[in-house]
């Protein structure tokens, strides 16, 4: 846990603690709570600031003279905090600089609260090991982006090396992908890596890992013996793709003896050095920001606990606990569910009905919604919820000679999944990438045309993937190379290939995705996706 300091992390706003001394400076707790107190403020502020003075009306006690005074303490207060915390700190710890070494942090140099350090590494070569990755270049702009400008954050690229099949592999996302290959080929591990790593930012990596079979599990078979380790790393795009600022985090897993594992490195990029980074080697800890003390266990992630540090920090922790995946179960799909207010869907669909309850609100959505719905399944007229004693079912209306109400253990499980295909597509609100597994699985083909459709208007909101071995759901228009990427196992390794583009002077391409691997015709790029330069680095190209 993070111990008590100055400044609280979480929200970056002032805490004053019970009692600070420095020299002649001295704060006990009276005076503290009476600073805090006479000082309250309407916003959040920057954690080295002293923040706005509360506007108030004629009839606040606070108003006038004595407020302007408790302002005046305060700031005098802060002013002088300021000049201790850089006294002390600019002697151990400089901020991180591009094209030199910059310092580096033992966790038993952290004093004051403050992280604190000296030593020198050499930057990383691009083996994912060893050393911290080298600083990005000085960026034209002396001007920190601003995070309130930004539209969108995109996930880019999911990094494996040495995970499972995949010895050294590069996924890159557009707003919908869509991964085919042959059964047994590593579609289903780029799931699972994905579902590692939001589970070990969302709860924890000891659970995600033990929850699939442990560390070992996952560490590359048929590699050398020697190999004992993993690394996985997601980059994240802030605005639109032109725009250069990258963000990469990741980690590096190293097995232990007794089936155990620790975290070798942690870090933390970013494609700018107007933008604080953090990185972790074993028990060294470097980052330009003035942060508490951080006890961490061997085995413990050190940015769900820092997210709070930076705005964004906090925004690419929220972009990967975003990510949800779906494998649904027409059985767990029938079955009661409590009625609750939610508005995620669980990756097995089973409280399929508490979402499509949530989206009665959404009356353009859920229109939307049931208009796919009976576009696909004959004579399906509409789909509601019924509520009993606190227990929630899905229903459906049928055509025929007269109207006929149906629960969900009435219906098909062809039924079932394509409501939850259409379920995790529209709920509000949208995560940020939808995975999709298996698509044509108890689909009817005369269905891909609609469910494609809807997936691609869904995607200008969220990314969506799928992954799909049938050729008749991959000839719809929205299918396109550039979208696609096929999943190759060959000699005991997992690799991911680009399409090639069709020629650009044929505008009106004569085959579909679809047609091209129903003829064995797929003609991917020549080599395979791997990462560029170093692995927890940001790639701008």
């Amino acid at each position: 846990m993070i111990t008590g300091s100055v400044f609280g992390i979480a929200d970056h706003s002032y805490r004053p603690s019970s009692s600070v001394n420095d020299g002649n400076l001295c704060l006990n707790g009276l005076e503290a709570i009476r600073i805090a107190f006479v000082s309250r403020r309407t916003e959040p502020t920057d954690y080295m600031g002293p923040g706005p003075v509360t506007q108030t009306g004629p009839g606040d006690f606070l108003s006038g003279g004595p407020k302007r005074e408790a302002h005046r303490i305060r700031q005098q207060f802060v002013g002088r905090l300021k000049g201790r915390t850089k006294k002390k700190q600019e002697p151990k710890v400089k901020p991180l600089e591009h094209d030199a070494h910059s310092s580096t942090i033992n966790s038993e140099d952290l004093t004051d609260g403050l992280v604190t350090g000296s030593g020198k590494n050499s930057h990383d070569t691009g083996t994912g090991r060893g050393s911290f990755p080298s600083e990005p270049k000085a960026s034209d702009s002396s001007q920190a982006p601003d995070l309130k400008a930004i539209k969108t954050i995109f996930i880019e690229q999911l990094r494996l090396r040495n995970f499972c099949s995949y010895p050294d592999a590069c996924l890159t996302f557009e707003d919908f992908t869509i991964l085919i290959g042959q059964n047994g080929a590593g579609k289903s591990t780029l799931r699972e890596a994905l579902e590692i790593m939001r589970d070990a930012l969302t709860d924890s990596l000891s659970n995600a890992l033990s929850r699939r079979g442990g560390l070992e599990y996952w560490i590359r078979q048929g590699g050398k013996e020697s190999e004992k380790n993993l690394s996985l790393a997601i980059q994240l795009r802030f605005g639109a793709r032109d725009d250069r600022l990258r963000a990469v985090y990741g980690f590096d897993l190293l097995l232990t003896e007794g089936g155990g594992y620790r975290i070798f490195q942690e870090h933390l990029t970013f494609s700018t050095d107007q933008v604080p980074h953090f990185h972790r080697e074993g028990d060294q800890f470097q980052t330009s920001l003035p942060l508490p003390e951080l006890p961490l266990a061997p085995d413990q992630l050190a940015f769900p606990l820092l997210a709070g540090s930076h705005p964004f920090w906090k925004a690419c922790l929220n972009e990967i606990r975003g990510v949800s995946a779906y494998i649904f179960s027409p059985e767990r799909m029938r079955q009661e569910t409590t009625a609750l207010n939610q508005s995620r869907l669980a990756s097995d669909g089973q409280n399929a009905a508490n979402i499509l309850e949530g989206l009665e609100n959404h009356r353009g959505v859920i229109k939307m919604l049931t208009e796919r719905l009976c576009a696909v399944i004959p004579g399906i007229h509409r789909v509601f919820t019924e509520s009993f004693r606190g227990r929630r079912i899905l229903g459906f209306e049928q055509d025929g000679e007269r109207m006929v109400r149906l629960d969900a253990t009435q219906v098909s499980d062809g039924t079932l999944r394509i409501l939850g295909i259409l379920l995790a597509i529209c709920q509000q609100p949208p995560p940020t990438l939808i995975f999709l597994e298996e698509l044509e699985d108890s689909v009817h083909p005369e269905a891909f045309a609609t469910i494609t459709e809807a997936i691609e208007e869904a995607a200008e909101q969220t990314q969506i993937v799928i992954t799909s071995h049938s050729p008749v759901a991959l000839m719809h228009k929205p299918v396109t190379e550039a979208r696609t990427r096929l999943i190759r196992w060959e000699l005991g390794r997992s690799e991911i290939y680009k399409l090639e583009s069709p020629p650009p002077e044929e505008e009106d391409y004569p085959f579909s995705v679809g047609e091209m691997l129903q003829f064995n015709a797929i003609t991917p790029i020549p080599l395979p996706s791997s990462v560029k330069g170093g692995f927890f680095e940001a790639d701008t190209e």
